[in-house]
């Protein structure tokens, strides 16, 4: 079992799934993006699917989201399982899902 320390104003965000969308609110430096990556890393180790990550600017997505993913499976201690493309960029899970890069 992997444990990792959240911020506690997200902990019911990162596990609830009975809504369609969600709002996050908080400050620059809340921890807003991490939580939303952590939340779909979670859910693509469960469940075999696709998630589309999507900024107006592809190239931004090098330094900003995919960084973003690879520091968290990096920190979790799952960099041997989970696979993090830089060309086209993309992650692989061991069970089939990926997350994909788009612009």
């Amino acid at each position: 079992m992997i444990e990792k320390e959240v911020n506690p104003h997200f902990e019911n965000f990162l596990f609830d799934w009975k809504h369609k969308f969600q709002v996050l609110v908080g400050g620059y430096g809340s921890s807003k993006s991490y939580h939303v990556a952590l939340k779909i890393i979670l859910k693509l180790l469960q469940e075999k699917r696709t998630a589309l990550v999507v900024r107006e600017v592809y190239d931004t997505h090098r330094d900003s989201t995919f960084s973003l993913f690879e520091e968290i499976i990096e920190d979790m201690g799952l960099a041997d399982k989970i696979r993090c493309v830089s060309s086209p960029m993309q992650i692989r899970f061991p069970n089939g899902s990926k997350i994909i890069f788009k612009g």
